[in-house]
């Protein structure tokens, strides 16, 4: 049994089917459907009209595929971009503070040993 395309709304063994839906069944009933005009006859030739149809739906699914992916690698190289501003501006913060750290850390050595260099002041007696 091959599944057909429903043209038209069936109800068959309390099943309804809707236009687009697929419909298989026996011979006797799909050769009835056909005739009726509820399925899509395999067998029919299409249209030059609905060719026609058929190849410009193709072409406009294929520009939009084409802008669909022009946008997808803009976006990923704009992804890019503003990662590596991220991180450029992550190394620069962390090398301040690593420049910051290091000239505390001095300053405290620094003060440390001028602290232990001073004398008291107080008189002996």
């Amino acid at each position: 049994m091959t599944k057909l395309t429903v043209l038209s709304p069936i109800i068959h063994d309390q099943t309804e089917y809707k236009p687009g839906d697929k419909f298989e069944g026996d011979d006797k009933v799909v050769a009835d459907l056909i005739a009726a005009g509820a399925l899509e006859d395999p067998n029919r030739e299409k249209t030059v009209q609905e060719s026609s149809e058929l190849d410009e739906a193709k072409a406009q699914a294929q520009e939009l595929r084409g802008a669909a992916e022009k946008e997808l690698a803009d976006a990923k190289a704009e992804a890019a971009k503003i990662l590596d501003d991220a991180n450029t501006e992550a190394d620069k913060i962390k090398a301040d503070a690593k420049a910051e750290g290091q000239a505390a850390i001095k300053a405290a050595q620094d003060a440390a040993k001028n602290g232990a260099q001073t004398k008291p002041s107080t008189p002996t007696k």
